[in-house]
């Protein structure tokens, strides 16, 4: 229609006709403005990605007809969701009585139910200035890890388990927690010897995971501890009947 338009504007100005003319060249006008606002409309009708990454989430399907001012859509509303999957965020809840503890840069072990043999290693980045609480239970503060993912393994929307590693001991005894016994604010264990027998030994305990203890004395490494139960028979009681004499009175 362009073209057409041209062509006979060409014609009103070789032949002189001035009305003729005015009303070619208004229709030009026109159409070339048409053809402005196609050319608009087919730019704004390709979508193109802020940056590289994975689509996560789809809100529309392939063929979808979007037109403004529909109640399903409106302008700046999202048509997918993508992220750099290369390094995942986690963001794992900490207690109000730990989170003193925490620092950023602080390394963090993550485990996920789909990998139950693995632990992928991720750094703190972010603790939350405020926290909040779950049915006024507990206060809780956010802690936000970032973990190296360039494997793809990790997927989005995985739960998690997280230890943050606030402190490291090298070289360091320890027991695990359910190895140990406290008695009038004393800590005790029982030891097993090459022999089996069994005696309880008051230890004196450092830091902890809540999985195991720091042993500061009492143990050395290598020795063998009762983790289950409490035994029935102690070394002092083996001794015991073993240093006992029997008297037999004949009549």
């Amino acid at each position: 229609e362009l073209e057409g338009l041209e062509e006979r504007l060409q014609i009103m100005l070789n032949g002189g006709e001035k009305e003729a003319l005015e009303r070619a060249q208004a229709s030009y006008n026109i159409a070339r403005a048409n053809l402005k606002d196609a050319e608009r409309l087919l730019g704004d009708a390709s979508v193109k990605a802020p940056m590289s990454g994975v689509v996560l989430q789809k809100y529309v399907s392939e063929g979808s007809v979007i037109l403004s001012g529909l109640n399903t859509f409106s302008a700046g509303e999202a048509l997918i969701s993508i992220g750099d999957v290369s390094r995942m965020k986690l963001i794992a809840q900490v207690d109000e009585g730990d989170i003193g503890e925490v620092i950023i840069g602080q390394k963090a072990l993550i485990e996920v139910d789909a990998y139950p043999d693995d632990k992928f290693e991720g750094s703190v980045t972010k603790i939350a200035p405020q926290g909040s609480s779950m049915e006024s239970v507990m206060t809780t503060f956010g802690v936000t890890i970032e973990i190296d993912n360039s494997d793809n393994r990790l997927k989005s929307g995985f739960t998690a388990d997280v230890e943050i590693v606030v402190d490291e001991i090298a070289d360091a005894v320890r027991i695990p927690f359910r190895a140990v016994l406290e008695t009038d604010e004393k800590f005790y264990c029982f030891v097993v010897d090459d022999d089996e027998i069994i005696e309880e030994r008051e230890i004196e305990l450092g830091k902890t995971n809540y999985e195991h203890y720091e042993v500061i004395s009492g143990l050395v490494e290598g020795e063998k501890v009762v983790t289950k139960g409490r035994p029935s028979k102690l070394k002092k009681e083996k001794e015991k009947k073993e240093n006992s004499t029997v008297h037999i009175k004949v009549d």
